[in-house]
């Protein structure tokens, strides 16, 4: 079994042992009224945005930040991994979630 392959393997394992953990954490995101259309939810959509700053902390993050813009805050989080694969030093992960709960009146 190769390096990759063992690393999916222990992702896999590690996400069904915490299925319920994960799975509580968003129920309790979800539970944040982050309706960024209408402003009065305005305070709702920052406490959305720092619920998942902590989780990014939580889960090992190396940085995070809420992030300012014209409009809702935008959160980013980095972890960085130097290992060597195939001779070189890389690792990259990305993770982009939109948040914010936009409805539809009829």
């Amino acid at each position: 079994m190769d390096h990759t392959t063992t690393d999916v393997s222990s992702a896999a394992r590690y996400i069904t042992e915490n299925k319920e953990k994960f799975l509580n954490e968003l129920v309790e995101l979800l539970k944040i009224p982050s309706v960024s259309t209408d402003p009065a939810y305005k305070k709702d959509v920052i406490r959305a945005a720092e619920f998942i700053k902590t989780r990014l902390e939580e889960a090992g993050a190396d940085k995070t930040e809420i992030c300012e813009t014209g409009g809702y805050p935008i959160v980013y989080g980095e972890k960085i991994i130097a290992r060597k694969w195939k001779g070189n030093q890389s690792a990259l992960f990305l993770l982009h979630r939109y948040v914010a709960i936009q409805i539809k009146t009829w």
